[in-house]
């Protein structure tokens, strides 16, 4: 069955790393794809450090949350959950302990964690499917696992600053935006690329 043309899609972004030119287009491509379907983005970290424009990012971020109805920003990066679940998929930056339970996790492996999550997480069902980052590819392509994406397309480092679709029908991407104003990659080109066996 076909998506409805109204129900909304989530768009998760990659680590942003100060690079505001990349999020600006980047964001015209997930405005353009989402057409009149509402769209949600939950961006996964790394906003700023080693790009250009870090604070300018901020205040980019900053703006698009205050300009939500009914919204009030007082302590932003103070207030910035660590994760999203939306019962399909789990986000986070870095990844999760798979010994422990989604809902305790600790901040420091949300935030900081590689291996053995990297390695192990195809062999876990964590119950729900994991969009992260912080884990850089050198290919620019996201890493689409069975159950992880990989969506840190090294955008500071010169790759593109990409995006993955979602809807409500599936946890599994629908596809990939990125900033240079084409889908990344097909899904059955991703699918086991990157720099992360």
């Amino acid at each position: 069955m076909p998506p409805d043309a109204k129900s909304p899609l989530t768009f998760a972004v990659g680590d942003i790393h100060g690079c505001l030119d990349k999020l600006n287009r980047l964001m015209a491509a997930c405005e353009a794809h989402a057409g009149a379907r509402p769209a949600r983005y939950v961006f996964l970290g790394d906003y700023i450090d080693r790009g250009p424009q870090s604070r300018s990012v901020i205040e980019f971020l900053i703006g698009r949350q205050a300009a939500q109805p009914g919204t009030i920003v007082f302590d932003w990066l103070g207030a910035l959950p660590l994760c999203h679940d939306d019962g399909l998929r789990f986000f986070v930056h870095a990844g999760v302990d798979l010994d422990v339970p989604l809902a305790e996790q600790a901040p420091e492996v949300m935030l900081w964690m590689r291996e053995p999550f990297l390695t192990y997480c195809d062999e876990v069902d964590c119950g729900r499917f994991i969009v992260h980052g912080h884990t850089p590819l050198p290919t620019g392509v996201p890493d689409l696992r069975q159950r992880r994406l990989n969506l840190d397309t090294a955008a500071v480092m010169g790759g593109p600053l990409s995006a993955a679709v979602f809807d409500d029908t599936q946890a599994q991407p629908l596809g990939f935006l990125s900033d240079r104003g084409t889908k990344a990659m097909s899904m059955t080109q991703t699918i086991g690329r990157g720099g992360v066996p």
